[in-house]
């Protein structure tokens, strides 16, 4: 059995194997060169682009959406000026479903910081706690909610259709 000894930048790795593999496995690590990792970096960033929350421009139309669409005033009166967290937390849901075009699905961290522009800050531990309880058949969530993983959410038709009710009822006052 032969043995060999590979110095990597980030340590070292000690193979034992027939003289074939190890042949292998040497020539695969001699032979990178540079444009292999311009390669793994390139893919990295795409990755990490493909799983992006959305930017800080998004968050500011919906806010802005929110204090300047047709349903402002009801929504400051039934929604904003009461104390409901689970109105206040589907609020920003609603709005992206509405009156944004691509209509983004957002996390629990990003509700909170629309809601903190708005005036009413709401940790995201009480956001993600509200939508996993109280608010959980009004909202959709793209994967299973994990400890430490971000999960991006959207508002179910019976969400909307809450929502608005909510703001009918205000209106009808």
């Amino acid at each position: 059995m032969a043995k060999a000894k590979i110095v990597l930048s980030n340590g070292e790795v000690n193979i034992e194997g027939n003289p074939e593999e190890i042949a292998k496995i040497l020539s695969f690590y001699s032979g990178k060169n540079k444009s292999d990792d311009r390669q793994i970096k390139k893919l990295t960033k795409i990755n990490k682009i493909e799983n992006k929350e959305i930017d800080s421009d998004q968050i500011l139309n919906i806010v802005n959406t929110i204090k300047e669409c047709d349903e402002s005033e009801s929504i400051e009166k039934s929604i904003l000026d009461r104390s409901s967290l689970v109105d206040r937390i589907i609020l920003p849901l609603y709005i992206a479903n509405k009156y944004i075009k691509a209509k983004p699905s957002l996390t629990t961290g990003e509700i909170s910081k629309i809601l903190t522009e708005l005036g009413i800050p709401i940790a995201i531990p009480n956001v993600s706690k509200t939508i996993a309880g109280s608010a959980k058949s009004y909202v959709m969530g793209d994967k299973t909610r994990k400890r430490g993983q971000s999960v991006k959410y959207r508002i179910s038709r019976k969400g909307i259709a809450y929502l608005q009710s909510v703001l009918s009822d205000s209106s009808d006052k």
